[in-house]
Order: C-alpha cells, then structure tokens, then sequence
C-alpha cells in the first residue's frame, strides 16, 4: 500500500482506539444499537435514537469507566464519536441520562433479546441452560460504620485504606439488607458461557428469587 500526498502537509488529528477497536465490532454485530430501538422507538423530535446512544455507553463502560459528565471528553480521545458518528458536544449528560431512564423500563426485554440474538451469531446452543440465583444477605450494625464523605479512592479496585462500607437501606428490617443475583449460563461440553445476567436489591425480589429457584431456567432465555 502507498500514500501520495501533494500540495502542503496539513496537521491530522489522531486517536488511540484501544480496546474499541474490539468491543466496537463486537456490539455492531450483536445489533445492540437496533435491538434497543425496536423496543425503545425514539421521540420523532429527538436528535438521536436511544440505541445509538446506549451503545456508545456500553462502550464506554467496557472500554474506560466514567462518570456521564465525562462520556463528550471520552468519545473524544477515544474515536468513538468518529466510530459511530455521534458528536462529542452532542453528548451531554441530560441527552444520556434521558437514554438510561428509558431504558430502565424495558431493560428485560432488551437483555433477553440481545442475549438471544448473541446466541444465534455466535452459535451458542441453548439446548441446555443453567440459571443459578443467590442472595448476599448483610445483618446487624458495623461499630465503625459511618457514612463516606468522599468516595472510594478507586471503585474498581478496593483499597486498604478505604472506610468500611456503610449499609443504610433494607426492607424487611433495619438490620437486615439483601442483593439478590443470578446469571443464565449456556451449557455445552467445552463448559459454560453466560449469557444473562440480573441484579436487583431490597428484599422485595424475594418471592420471585423463591419462585425462579422452583422453575426452568429457559423462562428467563
């Protein structure tokens, strides 16, 4: 391959895509942006579907981690408004949030549909499934337990010097808070590969958590 250029050099602008350069590929053929919109139809005066954006925070999350107020700065650096044409001044926190309240209403759908669809390109049987919910309960009260005035010095990698957690919520108790968890996993002979995950908190998920330890797993597939 050769490059000519003629007339005078101009100065390009240039960007580390990193781990984008894996994951973008990745979620363009799981049709992530398109499955989110067939569930979430954007509001015909709105500037940008809901897909395009979520898809573009999914990325975020999985290539670097920051706070909705630093995702502009980030598609910046990274090329990923250039990936999927969306502009970094186009993406302003209010634009991104509205995207997540939105999605929050019809997040089973659109998991359970990406999983499937995921499954299907990657060839992923589904003949056998595996879903195996837990709870983590915590009880009583931490003597020096206070609430954070900052937070962790790194959320991803829990330090020594950080303070004890401080638990404040519960529903059935005071003393008494609970996580519930589970992940559907595709069985096959070269082992497992999870395909579906859920989290909630508050004892109010009990019943369902009671419930889906009685019943198949393909209910949630």
């Amino acid at each position: 391959m050769c490059f000519h250029w003629f007339g005078s050099v101009t100065q390009d602008e240039s960007c580390h895509f990193g781990t984008l350069a894996v994951i973008g590929p990745l979620l363009d053929e799981m049709d992530v942006a398109d499955i989110i919109d067939r569930h979430l139809p954007a509001d015909p005066q709105a500037e940008y579907a809901y897909g395009p954006l979520l898809r573009l925070l999914i990325a975020a999350r999985l290539s670097n981690p920051v706070a909705l107020v630093n995702v502009a700065d980030w598609t910046k650096r990274s090329g990923a408004d250039f990936l999927w044409n969306l502009p970094a001044e186009k993406l302003n926190d209010d634009r991104l949030g509205r995207a997540l309240d939105a999605f929050y209403y019809q997040r089973h759908s659109i998991l359970a549909h990406v999983a499937l669809h995921a499954a299907q390109v990657f060839d992923i049987s589904l003949e056998r499934l595996h879903y195996d919910p837990t709870h983590i309960a915590f009880q009583g009260d931490y003597v020096h337990s206070q609430p954070r005035a900052e937070p962790a010095l790194d959320l991803l990698r829990p330090h020594a010097e950080d303070p004890p957690a401080h638990i404040t919520f519960g529903h059935a108790a005071p003393n008494n808070k609970i996580i519930h968890a589970g992940i559907c996993m595709a069985i096959d002979d070269h082992g497992g590969v999870p395909i579906f995950g859920h989290a909630t908190d508050g004892n109010h998920n009990v019943a369902v958590y009671c419930m889906r330890k009685q019943r198949a797993p393909a209910i949630l597939v």
